[in-house]
């Protein structure tokens, strides 16, 4: 894929596995409610002679009740879909469209970068400012901040669902959150002193991870040597405070995966990318900083300190007085101190005869000067 296509692929990949999420949620709401009133129907069929009328009428209205709130909620479902369909269909016509498309690439990218830090009311303004709101993945980043705050608070139950609506995704990408989600409730019931919860729970889902037994095991010992923490620190790890963490940056990497996003922003790698054509060897040094370059701010020092430098297979010479290219109509001249400039730069600041350097405050003759050949 090239620079765009890398970009752009979750732009259009995210509302499809929300849409696919959704679909398969669905789906099974709807079997498990037929499921339930076929198999209540079909006792009372098995039952009907010795079935009370008033416990059949009463049977009979619970499940039309049911039934309507179903009806409601695939109202509901089918509601959603649909505007993920729009969504889906507004993003590829934008991708196909040539006009204004690099100016709203770039709101969306920002909008992006900051519903990532969490910003939402930000994104949420902006987007409705620049009519970007069907491009920026908004409902995703909210869903996400919940479960994070969720998870700062101690409860994994959001996180559960989230797996749950993703679990056929989550599957296919051998990821290990919704297991380790499991185990920190099971943690959670040992540490409330609820062992007979913790044991009925460990038996209804830890039988489905085989390739976890060593870690379940682990966990397994806190429920006998929970009351003992000195004695057996090795275990009772599990009840760290710091679990929290990784398991909210866990989740955090397995939702960018999911939605095919990169784990870094794509404005960051955009920016990052645009910096690197301007980093040269002499960005780091102080003596060498221009207010007017990019490379030269602190905050974007930061953001390219570990990317190399641009290749250039010809030198670009520009003459920090006047910010233009050095060239034969204007060529580069240099100072006894080893500061090089343009022959018009050095013309606006010679005075009598006399050149003060600009970056050392040295003074020299005009004679000194001398004229550089670039090969």
């Amino acid at each position: 894929m090239n620079s765009l296509q890398c970009i752009d692929y979750s732009f259009l990949r995210a509302p499809y596995e929300e849409l696919n999420s959704k679909f398969h949620t669905t789906k099974r709401m709807l079997e498990k409610e037929i499921s339930f009133a076929a198999s209540h129907l079909k006792l009372m069929k098995k039952y009907s002679e010795n079935l009370d009328r008033q416990q059949a009428k009463a049977t009979i209205q619970g499940l039309i009740n049911r039934l309507r709130l179903l009806r409601s909620s695939l109202e509901t479902c089918y509601e959603e879909e649909d505007n993920l369909i729009e969504i889906i269909d507004a993003r590829t016509k934008h991708l196909s469209t040539k006009e204004n498309n690099a100016i709203s690439r770039f709101y969306r990218l920002v909008e992006e970068h900051y519903a990532r830090q969490g910003d939402l009311d930000f994104v949420t303004k902006l987007s409705e400012k620049t009519h970007t709101s069907q491009f920026v993945d908004i409902e995703i980043f909210q869903k996400g901040k919940k479960i994070i705050a969720d998870l700062q608070a101690c409860d994994v139950n959001s996180a559960l669902d989230w797996c749950d609506a993703h679990k056929s995704k989550l599957r296919k990408l051998k990821s290990s959150l919704e297991f380790e989600l499991k185990l920190q409730k099971f943690v959670e019931m040992i540490r409330d002193r609820n062992m007979m919860g913790a044991i009925n729970y460990a038996r209804s889902h830890f039988g489905q991870y085989p390739d976890n037994q060593s870690r379940i095991q682990h966990a397994m010992m806190l429920l006998a040597v929970v009351h003992r923490k000195d004695d057996f620190s090795e275990y009772c790890k599990l009840l760290d405070d710091s679990r929290w963490k990784e398991l909210i940056a866990l989740f955090w990497k397995e939702m960018l995966k999911v939605y095919n996003m990169t784990t870094e922003s794509p404005f960051a790698i955009a920016l990052r990318a645009g910096l690197a054509a301007l980093k040269t060897p002499l960005c780091a040094k102080i003596e060498c900083r221009s207010e007017e370059c990019p490379m030269c701010q602190p905050n974007f020092q930061a953001l390219v300190s570990d990317i190399p430098h641009a290749h250039h297979s010809h030198s670009s010479l520009l003459c920090r007085l006047m910010g233009t290219v050095m060239s034969e109509n204007n060529l580069p001249v240099v100072l006894p101190n080893g500061q090089a400039f343009s022959e018009q730069g050095i013309k606006k600041i010679i005075k009598d005869g006399k050149v003060i350097c600009p970056i050392s405050g040295k003074q020299f003759s005009g004679q000194q000067i001398s004229k550089i050949y670039v090969v």
